[in-house]
């Protein structure tokens, strides 16, 4: 299982299951279950040598680990606890937050071929800085508490999903720069073409 856990470019995984990967590594520089995420993140992106290690943990929020650094953030202010529909599809809502993110910064376009190839020819445009792992997982984090918001963390029908997590992300990030343009559905109003 820990070998599985080598080959993505980017592996998204809760603290527990973190906790477990690392246990089959025989590591014990740190307690998964206690330490801060960021470290959790780190230390599994060490291990794993995946480019892009994202770890969540429910209402603590997630973490994100590149080569260079780690960062962890908790969920928006309008977190979860406030009025939480259904958590069961937050995980997925975070990792199609992030993916959002990563395709919108460049992974695939250029690329021939499977998702799997065009994300792994293009691990050159990962976030890696503080300052960009700090944006990319605040608008991460939004997507998973707005997944919260709805039945089954599925976006709105109406397609207002990509608003409400901008709506989310704090002020200073520009969630608009980091996530793609929405695609709302045609409204009743709008003139035939």
């Amino acid at each position: 299982m820990l070998d599985l856990a080598k080959s993505p470019t980017v592996l998204k995984t809760t603290r527990t299951a973190a906790a477990e990967l690392l246990a089959l590594d025989g590591s014990t520089e740190l307690d998964a279950t206690t330490a801060p995420l960021a470290a959790v993140a780190a230390t599994l992106r060490r291990v794993t040598g995946v480019p892009l290690l994202a770890v969540t943990d429910g209402p603590e929020g997630g973490a994100l680990a590149s080569a260079d650094t780690a960062v962890s953030l908790p969920p928006p202010p309008t977190g979860v606890s406030d009025d939480a529909l259904d958590t069961t599809g937050a995980g997925d809502a975070f990792f199609g937050g992030l993916i959002a993110v990563l395709w919108h910064l460049g992974i695939g376009e250029s690329a021939e071929g499977s998702a799997a190839a065009r994300l792994a020819s293009r691990a050159d445009v990962l976030p890696r800085s503080k300052e960009e792992l700090t944006h990319v997982l605040a608008v991460a984090n939004a997507a998973g508490t707005a997944g919260c918001k709805v039945l089954g963390g599925l976006p709105p029908a109406d397609g207002s999903g990509r608003d409400r997590v901008v709506g989310m992300v704090a002020p200073g990030t520009d969630a608009a720069r980091w996530l793609p343009p929405s695609r709302r559905a045609p409204s009743d109003d709008a003139p035939a073409a």
